[in-house]
């Protein structure tokens, strides 16, 4: 049975508390992209988010799936398929503030102000539902963690790159549980930490070649292959609870 109204775990509210205001760009621009003009770029900024001929089902999507099997039911055809032009800006303090972060949770605090434009201007309302569904577990390989413990006082972030045909992720002071969720896209089902790790933070570099890299001649490393052999991590197939966005409500955006 569907567990209704709850928004998956980790999950940001628009709002913190009860309390608090929502967190907010302090620049939106939402307009109808150029009939004729085919360019099309979607570009996060140091200061904000850019979106160039994009349907807002990708902005919506960006706001809340960031863990892959989250099914969304509801967008209107319109949402689909009308090109539209965002940008978006915040001070800068936030930019500051952010640079002060975990990279998870300053991204995090971006999708919550995703979430406040999608409500103002456009109305946006969800709801979550969770069914049974395939995860991946995130456990200890058979030969023991491949990574060092992160000193104390190191800032968290993750920092990537590559060539044409490798990705490679360095990171800094980082949960196993934020670890899985940056792998749960390059894997392609949401990830559930059981390492028993709890909340301790790791620093790491891998190497691996994603799947739209790989050829019958040349497959590369897999995202499973690299996180066993260079972590000491396993993706073990399993079943747990997983996401269902429901789209209650969605508009036309507001004129600018």
């Amino acid at each position: 049975m569907d567990m209704q109204g709850q928004a998956p775990e980790g999950a940001l509210s628009p709002v913190a508390d009860a309390n608090s205001s929502p967190l907010a760009y302090e620049v939106v621009s939402i307009k109808a992209h150029k009939p004729g003009d085919t360019s099309a770029s979607t570009q996060g900024l140091p200061n904000g988010y850019r979106s160039i001929n994009m349907p807002l089902s990708n902005l919506v999507l960006s706001a809340y799936v960031d863990t892959p099997g989250t099914e969304v039911s509801g967008l209107p055809e319109w949402a689909k398929t009308d090109p539209y032009d965002v940008e978006t800006r915040v001070d800068a303090e936030a930019v500051e503030a952010w640079k002060k972060l975990p990279s998870a949770e300053a991204w995090k605090q971006q999708l919550a102000m995703m979430r406040t434009l999608l409500a103002d201007r456009c109305k946006l309302k969800v709801h979550w539902e969770k069914k049974e569904g395939p995860v991946y577990d995130l456990v200890i390989a058979k030969d023991g963690p491949k990574f060092k413990e992160a000193a104390p006082d190191e800032v968290s972030n993750a920092i990537g790159g590559g060539s044409s045909n490798t990705q490679r992720l360095t990171v800094h002071a980082e949960t196993m549980e934020n670890i899985g969720w940056f792998f749960s896209g390059n894997a392609g089902r949401k990830i559930v930490d059981k390492t028993g790790l709890g909340g301790k933070r790791f620093d790491f570099e891998i190497e691996w070649t994603p799947d739209r890299a790989a050829t019958a001649d040349d497959p590369g490393i897999s995202i499973f292959t690299a996180l066993e052999e260079q972590l000491g991590l396993k993706l073990v197939p399993s079943k747990g609870p997983v996401d269902r966005l429901v789209i209650d409500h969605f508009e036309r955006p507001t004129p600018n």
